[in-house]
């Protein structure tokens, strides 16, 4: 009998801790990153130009977000190593739509950045864009 008294406390335990992982997430506006360096954060913003740094070896990849209403602008990163990870080419699934992004919050000479690693990521935003104050 003590032994399903156990398990359910085991049960509510780990499902407590995955809620508040799933539900402290941050939803942010491009130009809010930031000040979220360090957070791993969920974000709405459009795709404005998608390039690559031939320049390097490892060609990575750079796609710039913002929202209509921003001046400054977001980078997901894509290296080349995760590149793969991707079915269908983003700079061509991406470009000039919006998407949902989640990630964590670095910067990089002095501008914010998000490394996506996979895919599951980011995604198009289906529903419409949201409305800016």
């Amino acid at each position: 009998m003590k032994t399903n008294y156990m398990k359910k406390f085991f049960l509510i335990v780990v499902t407590a801790i995955f809620s508040f992982t799933v539900f402290s997430q941050t939803w942010i506006r491009p130009e809010e990153a930031t000040k979220h360096k360090g957070d791993t954060v969920n974000l709405i913003g459009f795709v404005t130009n998608i390039k690559y740094a031939t320049y390097k070896k490892d060609s990575s990849m750079f796609i710039s977000l913002m929202t209509k209403n921003s001046k400054q602008s977001l980078t997901l990163l894509v290296c080349r190593s995760d590149r793969v990870k991707f079915a269908e080419a983003p700079e061509i699934t991406y470009l000039n739509q919006y998407v949902q992004v989640n990630g964590l919050v670095e910067i990089y000479k002095g501008k914010p950045q998000i490394i996506l690693h996979s895919k599951k990521q980011i995604s198009i935003a289906r529903e419409a864009a949201p409305e800016e104050e």
